[in-house]
């Protein structure tokens, strides 16, 4: 008769968040869900662990505390959060490679067009345009070395971090089978 008083369908929660760059916010909401997170909202944070160009964010969750397969479920949240970083890493690289390149052609065309100005400036005329030659190349090497690595990184990066998104998949599912073997 008073049953829920006696506490019977209470439910306990444990709760959790989760600081993560704004742009992985759909993937953490998606698979923490799966395992058997429930998303209570986000936050911003005001300490950034990210790059200074990322925006942090926290992502609250709960979960009930009698959920069966914890202790599988907390595994499997270790893997997706391993590979997360991963990602991002691979994603960091793909970037920061390119960047590389293209900043190296523009410094050294840097260095050439300095020559060709102090060239210019002590008299040495001759010297300073055969200097600006090389510094015109290296400036338009950098643009196209970032053209070409723009054409070519989808082919070797996607491919890896499609890998790596198809690992999350395969968590997720494991995890919903273990919510759904809970459930029965």
């Amino acid at each position: 008769m008073n049953e829920i008083a006696k506490g019977e369908n209470a439910v306990n929660y444990e709760y959790k968040n989760v600081t993560a760059p704004h742009s992985m916010k759909a993937v953490y909401k998606d698979g923490y869900t799966n395992f058997g997170w429930e998303f209570c909202g986000t936050d911003f944070n005001a300490t950034n662990p990210f790059s200074k160009g990322e925006v942090a964010i926290v992502l609250k969750f709960r979960r009930n505390r009698k959920v069966e397969n914890r202790d599988e479920l907390r595994n499997l949240e270790q893997q997706f959060d391993s590979i997360v970083q991963e990602i991002r890493k691979s994603e960091w690289k793909k970037a920061a490679s390119e960047m590389g390149r293209t900043l190296g052609f523009g410094i050294i065309g840097t260095g050439f067009l300095t020559g060709a100005v102090f060239s210019f400036i002590s008299g040495n005329i001759p010297l300073g345009i055969i200097l600006l030659i090389p510094s015109l190349a290296g400036w338009g090497l950098g643009y196209f070395s970032y053209l070409r690595s723009q054409k070519n990184a989808p082919d070797k990066a996607a491919m890896k971090v499609d890998s790596q998104y198809e690992a999350l998949y395969d968590l997720c599912e494991k995890g919903q089978v273990l919510l759904a073997a809970s459930a029965t």
